[in-house]
């Protein structure tokens, strides 16, 4: 469900600081995704969602955000290890520009501090959208954080639907083969004429 109150918050944030926010640590992202190919629409996937902070310091602030999923991917369950936010944008109009995955991984219900050498996982589950793409890219990262190791901010995987085949050609009978069936007709017909008048 879209939390429109920390969709608010969260716009205002973005809006108001630009300048990131400086993480004292290298925070590494890994991101997994089971099933990722022959997906079809509706089709439920697991994510594991993980955050590592190799040192030197603990975190006390620290969120990851997913990219756009509108239209394409839809958050179907938490787990009880995490809880991710919806963020749903619209333009003035109101319709939907962008719909965006937030984890506070030590904001809003998680934990207080993030110590070194301490990894955090989320579990939840996303669904394929019928609209979605052919392949689309999945992926999370800072939203306006900045750490010590940019290398490893960011995860990402290829998602992949199912190859939808063309409907099977009608085959085309050449023109000697259409006139000997026509003849066959003629013949049958002839025949069961025949045997009719007897």
């Amino acid at each position: 469900m879209t939390n429109l109150v920390a969709a608010t918050v969260w716009a205002i944030v973005t809006n108001v600081a630009q300048a990131q926010i400086v993480i004292p640590s290298d925070i590494g992202v890994t991101l997994s995704v089971t099933p990722s190919t022959n997906l079809a629409p509706g089709e439920q996937m697991n994510v594991t969602l993980s955050v590592t902070n190799y040192g030197p310091e603990r975190v006390d602030v620290f969120s990851l955000r997913s990219s756009d999923i509108l239209d394409a991917l839809s958050l179907v369950r938490n787990s009880n290890d995490c809880a991710l936010h919806t963020y749903l944008f619209t333009d003035p109009t109101g319709r939907p520009t962008s719909s965006l995955l937030q984890w506070n991984v030590t904001l809003g219900g998680g934990p207080t501090f993030f110590n070194v050498g301490e990894t955090i996982t989320c579990h939840f589950k996303l669904a394929l959208a019928a609209q979605a793409p052919q392949s689309l890219s999945l992926s999370f990262g800072f939203p306006f954080f900045a750490d010590i190791n940019p290398d490893n901010d960011t995860a990402s995987v290829q998602l992949q639907r199912a190859a939808v085949l063309p409907p099977a050609p009608i085959p085309v009978l050449s023109p000697v083969t259409q006139w000997l069936l026509a003849g066959l007709l003629v013949a049958t017909a002839g025949a069961r004429r025949a045997r009719l008048k007897r």
